[in-house]
């Protein structure tokens, strides 16, 4: 069922490194912010159809301790995902 939402195209700032939860993988609430962060592992179906796929180069551009929610870019796009949905994604520097 995870190979469902994988995206078909990718793109030359994507890349097929869809390692478990091994050495240096942290969850993206955890991530500093404007680094470019590879998606490692993802089981929110809602950030995987934003294009938050294992194997995405993503930027976490907000993440303030007192908020509740992180906002991440995607390509040309910025989404806000709630950091109790940010823990569970996994990604690498």
């Amino acid at each position: 069922m995870r190979n469902r939402h994988r995206h078909q195209g990718r793109g030359e700032n994507e890349c097929d490194n869809t390692a478990g939860d091994g050495g240096g993988n942290i969850p993206l609430s955890d991530a500093q912010t404007d680094k470019r962060l590879l998606v490692v592992s993802n089981s929110d179906v809602k950030t995987l159809e934003m294009g938050l796929y294992p194997g995405a180069l993503v930027t976490l551009t907000h993440n303030d301790t007192g908020e509740r929610n992180i906002i991440v870019k995607v390509n040309d796009n910025r989404y806000v995902v709630p950091k109790t949905t940010a823990v569970k994604i996994l990604v690498r520097h």
